[in-house]
């Protein structure tokens, strides 16, 4: 495990995207605006929200965004460990918190990183 900027690396490449929240939607809608160029390089497969049951707009930008949306009312690593058995497309997984906005060119660092690790084995 690699933690860097408040992210959480599972070595398990396409990265599925894991972001855990409870009433974060501004927070969120930044999140995933940052990770719009992974997608667009094919870096990032797939989002997955795991909500706590927010009463606010965060599941309405998760939907409006494309993410599968895991809703449930358990503590945090309850709820990331759902959607960690709900995982379809990566073979890297990014827990990400929704205040991390990653920097732009993050998508090449990752890329450059999960290639290296795959041919190390």
């Amino acid at each position: 495990m690699l933690a860097l900027c408040g992210a959480t690396w599972y070595g398990l490449g396409m990265l599925s995207v894991i972001i855990p929240t409870h009433n974060n939607e501004f927070a969120l809608a930044r999140c995933l605006a940052a990770l719009v160029p992974g997608a667009v390089d094919g870096v990032v497969s797939e989002v997955i929200v795991a909500d706590r049951r927010s009463d606010d707009g965060t599941t309405t930008v998760a939907d409006a965004a494309g993410c599968r949306l895991i809703s449930l009312d358990e503590p945090r690593d309850e709820r990331i460990a759902a959607a960690l058995a709900a995982v379809e497309r990566g073979r890297w997984i990014l827990v990400l918190e929704p205040t991390v906005a990653l920097e732009p060119g993050w998508q090449r660092e990752v890329s450059a990183f999960v290639d290296a690790a795959e041919r190390a084995g």
